[in-house]
């Protein structure tokens, strides 16, 4: 009864001994596979040159949209050091508020498609003209953030409308601008 005790006894260290080595090994993996490392590649260092969204779009496509052409210039943003921004904001005609909502903010950004899926999840991926869009709807549809890639990063379309798919809206929009091929190389 004796030697069977101590059988077990040498058995129970044996194995805490066993797990307790593969302990630190185990935490060593776990932490390796938890470690989620964002590459460079996923953000452009500086907001691309090749449109300005306060200059680039012509007049016509802006009324045609219900948008005032006269946009309110933004400071170029920078947020922390990750996403940064240049663009400005285009007032709905005045006839068209009720519908349109108060109006849209167009910016270029250093944001990649990547950059923006892993940040912003959006919902909705597909192409206009060849380039990527992702878009970022409100449970209800009534805001929406819509990313159009550009070489260097993308344009960023932000709006609120208070009747219309407001993804919709931006849609239109977008797809009425690179109708013009006006903007920079797809990404």
């Amino acid at each position: 009864m004796k030697r069977l005790a101590e059988k077990r006894s040498s058995t129970r260290v044996l194995i805490l001994g066993f797990a307790l080595g593969l302990l630190p090994l185990a935490a060593i993996t776990a932490c390796n596979s938890q470690r989620t490392e964002t590459p460079e590649t996923t953000r452009s260092t500086s907001v691309p040159s090749s449109f300005d969204p306060c200059k680039d779009i012509p007049a016509d496509v802006l009324t045609a949209n219900h948008l005032q052409p006269q946009p309110a210039h933004h400071q170029p943003d920078d947020l922390g050091g990750q996403e940064e921004y240049k663009g400005c904001d285009y007032k709905t005609q005045d006839d068209a508020a009720a519908e349109y909502g108060p109006g849209v903010f167009i910016a270029a950004t250093n944001m990649t498609l990547d950059y923006f899926k892993s940040t912003y999840q959006p919902s909705r991926i597909s192409k206009i003209d060849g380039r990527d869009v992702a878009a970022v709807p409100s449970q209800n549809n009534t805001h929406c953030i819509l990313w159009v890639g550009i070489t260097g990063g993308g344009i960023r379309f932000d709006t609120v409308t208070p009747k219309k798919d407001a993804c919709e809206v931006l849609t239109d929009l977008v797809t009425a601008i690179f109708d013009l091929k006006r903007i920079g190389c797809a990404a």
